[in-house]
């Protein structure tokens, strides 16, 4: 489960959050909702709170809805923006997209509306992360600029920083803003050699270029690092030559010295931002692809060209109609972008090999340093598999919702909490009579459980659910018309931290059940009735030799009484008694399938007794 995120709910209703909050937890989304209406300062409310995403209602009050977005939009386009809706409203929804909506679900699609909330988060975050990137780049060509003319204005203000060095290597002469530049005092510098201040790596190069210039008087151009006293190393760019008299020795070697250290750090740091927004690019999950004003391809990173199918040197140049099945949407876009500044929506792209596919399309405009529009970006993610899986996913759904719906089973869902039903099936209406949505009144399923199984049936309910995951229950209803129908409960637990907070089960028609086994149990006591008054001795014996019924006759014939003999094996004095022919498997005639013969059995007193087997 991913971090826990903060979302604002915009809507009139009063209705408690705490079923989208769960809804979207089964979705993996731990979510936090901070709820207010049309009527509250949401400007200031996000300006404050900063949630992650922002859901409006927008069946609540459409032309409210609508100008919230584009307020968004113009003042916090970093928040995302996800439009609820019903199905009559979705034109009203495109409407509140146009203005800066970043998507919208209908009511009761709680899984796409996670993915959405996922989707949007992950895009404006990206967007803001180039977007940084961008400015990042923007500060440091900015720095680098006012360094240039900070030099510039320098350099007219003060001299070079200017170092005469002797023939034997040392410092014969400094000016000022040297000294300055290195943090020392004039006497503290001459008469020393230079090669003190110079980085150790650096100093091998610097006694070669020293020695090259007065062999070949000829002026050398070199950089190196110099200590500064309070221990920094300085980059310095620097330029010396000899001088020599008239009889051709050298007098002194004239350097002049500029430092290029802020100079460097500022190419450096221009460079890292540069490689930065590169790896963003380059390592995005998303397609990013930009054109310039013309509208030809100067970007197309690795996701784009694994989602086209073009290599990025196959289309740079190329216009970016290419990526589109109609031309007309590209010319649309670049429309939106100049009066708006960003479009959000899905698109029909067009892959190299003329396969079609969705993907949801964020585009904004490219401006240089100066704001001049330079051309425009866009970020963009194939969605064609989740539509696909959103459209079987909800066929899915209406199948199973026509089979529960066809059958006599009642679908069920319980507030643990507050015991109150949140949703019934509609077949209710057919089964018992009631409408589904008295079902949902406090107490109205307690209220028709037939009178003598009220208390046990709501008790071993609230037992069960404390201490089973799964449990089922029998009982009686009323009907609405007064019928008593027996239901099967096939109960589900869904626990919080161990407590029971939603219970989800079938309820299941059973009373023709009910009623056979009652017809089935009144045969079995006229059957019994009759076995037990019958003036023959009747005796059935099992598979296993196990007395399975011995009436009274029995009992006064052979002399056991029906305890001592039922349940057990039949008596040896009567099994050896048995006939070896008794059952003969083979038997293929209907007469043969009856045993009749006078037979002297023994008694359990031992006596014998002459009887028709």
């Amino acid at each position: 489960m991913e971090n826990k995120i903060r979302a604002l709910l915009v809507q009139n209703r009063l209705n408690s959050i705490t079923t989208l909050e769960k809804g979207l937890f089964a979705e993996g989304i731990s979510c936090s909702i901070e709820k207010c209406d049309f009527s509250s300062d949401v400007i200031s409310i996000l300006e404050k709170n900063r949630p992650d995403v922002v859901l409006i209602n927008l069946t609540d009050n459409i032309p409210d809805a609508i100008d919230l977005c584009k307020k968004i939009s113009t003042n916090f386009p970093e928040f995302p923006v996800i439009v609820l809706a019903d199905e009559k409203d979705e034109r009203a929804a495109l409407a509140a997209m146009k203005e800066g909506a970043d998507d919208y679900v209908l009511f009761g699609q709680i899984r796409r509306l996670a993915a959405s909330i996922l989707r949007a988060i992950k895009l404006h975050r990206l967007q803001t992360d180039v977007k940084k990137a961008r400015l990042a780049e923007m500060q440091a060509r900015r720095t680098l600029r006012q360094t240039r003319i900070a030099k510039r204005l320098l350099s007219e203000q003060t001299s070079d920083l200017i170092c005469e060095i002797l023939p034997n290597g040392t410092i014969a002469y400094i000016n000022k803003p040297l000294g300055e530049g290195l943090g020392y005092s004039v006497s503290e510098l001459l008469g020393k050699s230079p090669l003190v201040f110079v980085h150790p790596e650096d100093r091998p190069l610097a006694l070669r270029a020293f020695r090259e210039a007065l062999e070949e008087r000829k002026g050398k151009q070199m950089s190196l690092r110099c200590r500064h006293k309070n221990g920094e190393w300085r980059y310095f760019q620097l330029s010396g030559d000899w001088i020599f008299n008239e009889e051709g020795n050298p007098l002194k070697a004239v350097v002049v010295l500029r430092d290029v250290t802020d100079k460097l750090k500022v190419q450096e740091a221009l460079e890292l931002s540069k490689k930065y927004a590169s790896s963003i690019i380059n390592s995005s999950l998303d397609m990013i692809i930009a054109a310039d004003i013309h509208r030809n391809i100067i970007e197309f990173n690795p996701a784009a060209e694994k989602t086209f199918g073009y290599k990025k040197e196959e289309v740079l140049g190329k216009p970016v109609d290419i990526l589109y099945v109609d031309s007309s949407l590209v010319d649309e876009i670049q429309q939106i972008l100049l009066n708006k500044g960003s479009f959000v929506r899905e698109v029909v792209n067009v892959r190299k090999n003329g396969e079609k596919f969705v993907s949801l399309l964020s585009a904004s405009i490219l401006r240089d340093l100066s704001g001049k529009i330079i051309g425009m970006m866009g970020v963009a993610r194939d969605i064609s598999v989740e539509k696909k899986i959103q459209e079987e996913l909800e066929k899915s759904q209406n199948q199973l919702k026509h089979l529960v719906e066809s059958v006599n089973v009642i679908p069920w869902e319980k507030d643990s909490l507050n015991g109150r039903i949140v949703y019934i099936g509609k077949q209710v209406e057919k089964i018992l009579g009631y409408p589904a949505e008295r079902w949902q009144t406090p107490d109205f399923w307690e209220s028709h459980i037939y009178p003598e199984d009220r208390n046990y049936v709501i008790n071993y309910s609230l037992s069960s659910a404390d201490k089973f995951d799964n449990y089922e229950i029998e009982y009686r209803i009323v009907a609405a018309d007064g019928r008593i129908v027996w239901v099967q409960d096939i109960v589900n637990v869904e626990r919080k931290g161990g407590i029971p907070v939603r219970l989800r089960g079938f309820m299941i028609d059973i009373t023709t059940r009910k009623e056979i086994e009652e017809r089935l149990r009144q045969t079995n006591l006229t059957l019994e009735a009759l076995i037990d008054t019958s003036p023959l001795g009747i005796i059935v014996i099992d598979m296993d030799g196990v007395v399975q019924v011995w009436n009274q006759s029995a009992e006064k014939i052979l002399g056991w009484e029906s305890y001592e003999i039922q349940g057990k094996q039949v008596p040896v004095e009567l099994a050896d008694e048995i006939p070896d022919d008794f059952d003969n498997d083979n038997t293929t005639t209907l007469e043969s399938l009856f045993y009749c013969k006078e037979k002297q059995l023994h008694r359990k007193d031992g006596s014998t007794v002459f009887t028709t087997l």
